[in-house]
């Protein structure tokens, strides 16, 4: 491997930014490497039958080969198993072998959840859908939905209640029944109110948000964290329209659509499922009106912008000038920004696209774009936008930005001002920015307490680790990206006894009772 080079203090790139080299040909400004540039793809990429460049047979040859010698090898060992298969002693009711049952419940992920309906075969969940009834699901789900299932069975997953009693000391075993007398213990010593810090990743459930508030009531803080960091769009559009509102985009009956480094149809999109779904439906060239017209600007190339009629292919840190330069065309006071590409032919294309789209323009940021494009946006779709683009209440509490509020944890922990830390479903010790040092800072506090579903690198340096239900064992509840409340409804029991769901855990820290997923959910 070739390391980086290290830069010198005059080598500096045309944009102003330093210069930054992935290799020494790269500096060098070998051949192979600007055709590489140029092409977009890596040599050996897949293009229709062959490879592209002499890279050697195709991916189709190889796979020939490789189906025929599988098929010549299975002929040695063939032979007829022998299973033998015992009846019920005292069948379930509702189970019937072979046939399935259907279930009705929803998956979290990212702050919002899915509707799905989910197969169950003898009481083991083994495949997941879309919620056909679900106004935003309506059948369908991404890829996520698709493998949580395959979660449920993992052999990595947490089994059993961890616990430290010394720092340095390796944990031991413990059960759920000990860490419910050490909860007690703690509440009646006032460890759990001024002192305590909850980092916990993006939650939409109502059930959740009214166990925050009593323990916020209490004296401790709470912290949302994203491993990706601060949520820009959140940040820019609560700047531009003075509230903390959630964008939902109409693909179906938007004119024109302008992405700026969003790939809304990945699944890394919380939406993906409802936008491809409308985004298809705008490119019918039967449509009323005829079929959308899309323009991207990227830094690499997305599913999304593999579906654009007009691509511009851009550096990240460029396409925030790009998007000024548009909405300078359109009359948006930007100031000196975007003049590079005040003449560029894409945006007078969009510009004036959007002029004549009559109110059905969409303007979209995409996650690691700063909050100004995104605040960009919000005021483009306000003024042509029109029906199309629609900013609501979620209902998310509005918080500071995350980098602030983890540089003052990491200050306090250091400082010995935190007494207690609850992470959960995060590991900030492996993907918090590293000159925090957070692991470091977590060491001085003297109780942490981790629930997560497997035996990460936070979980393996906190003084308690909690095995997390999944969320097909446990009742919980959430609203859509479009707000829609749902229930997350339970088809197993958990898997392993000491698992608990995050309501569970928060609740018996707030109250020091006990108390079961439903009987929450339900109140």
């Amino acid at each position: 491997m070739i390391e980086l080079d290290i830069l010198s203090q005059n080598e500096v790139a045309t944009d102003g930014q330093p210069a930054v080299w992935r290799s020494a040909e790269a500096r060098a400004g070998h051949a192979a490497v600007q055709a590489i540039r140029n092409s977009e793809q890596h040599p050996g990429a897949y293009a229709g039958d062959e490879l592209e460049g002499d890279a050697g047979p195709s991916r189709r040859t190889f796979m020939k080969v490789m189906g025929a010698s599988m098929a010549m090898a299975g002929l040695t060992g063939c032979r007829r198993p022998q299973e033998k298969i015992l009846p019920y002693a005292r069948k379930p009711e509702q189970v019937i072998p072979g046939v399935a049952n259907y279930y009705a419940t929803a998956f979290p992920m990212g702050g919002v959840v899915q509707g799905l309906l989910v197969e169950s075969h003898e009481g083991r969940p083994t495949k997941v859908e879309g919620n056909p009834e679900h106004p935003v699901s309506q059948g369908a789900t991404d890829v996520f939905a698709q493998a949580s299932v395959l979660n449920l069975y993992d052999p990595d997953r947490a089994r059993a209640v961890r616990v430290r009693e010394a720092a340095g000391q390796p944990a031991q075993a413990s059960t759920w029944a000990d860490f419910v007398a050490f909860a007690r213990r703690a509440r009646q010593a006032g460890a759990l109110g001024a002192g305590t810090v909850v980092l916990c990743e993006p939650s939409s459930s109502p059930t959740l948000q009214r166990l925050r508030e009593q323990m916020e009531g209490a004296g401790a803080r709470w912290i949302t964290y994203r491993a990706t960091g601060d949520d820009a769009a959140r940040i820019g559009t609560q700047g531009a329209l003075g509230r903390n509102l959630r964008p939902a985009f109409d693909f179906e009956n938007a004119a024109v659509i302008v992405s700026f480094d969003a790939d809304f149809l990945g699944a890394e999109d919380p939406n993906s499922v409802q936008n491809s779904r409308g985004f298809a439906r705008s490119r019918k060239m039967d449509r009323a009106g005829g079929m959308s017209r899309f323009y991207i600007a990227e830094s690499q190339y997305s599913s999304t912008g593999g579906m654009a009629d007009h691509r511009k292919r851009l550096k990240a840190t460029r396409i925030p000038g790009f998007a000024a330069a548009v909405a300078a065309g359109l009359g948006q006071s930007v100031g000196n920004r975007g003049r590079n590409y005040a003449d560029d032919p894409m945006v007078a294309a969009i510009v004036r696209d959007a002029q004549a789209a009559g109110g059905r323009a969409l303007f979209v940021a995409g996650p690691t774009q700063p909050a100004a494009v995104h605040a960009l946006c919000a005021g483009l779709n306000a003024r042509f936008g029109g029906p199309v683009a629609r900013y609501y209440d979620a209902g998310e509490t509005a918080e500071p930005p995350q980098a602030e509020a983890m540089q003052q944890l990491v200050r306090e922990m250091a400082g010995g001002r935190v007494r207690t830390l609850l992470t959960i479903g995060v590991n900030p010790a492996y993907d918090a920015p590293a000159e925090l040092q957070f692991a470091q800072a977590m060491a001085q506090v003297p109780t942490s307490i981790a629930l997560s579903t497997h035996r990460d690198e936070t979980a393996q340096l906190a003084t308690w680790h909690l095995p997390r239900a999944h969320y097909l064992e446990m009742w919980g509840d959430g609203r859509a990206y479009d707000g829609t409340l749902s229930v997350i409804q339970p088809l197993i029991a958990p898997l392993y006894a000491d698992a608990h769901s995050e309501i569970e855990v928060v609740n018996l820290l707030a109250t020091g009772e006990e108390a079961s997923g439903y009987d929450l959910v339900r109140e």
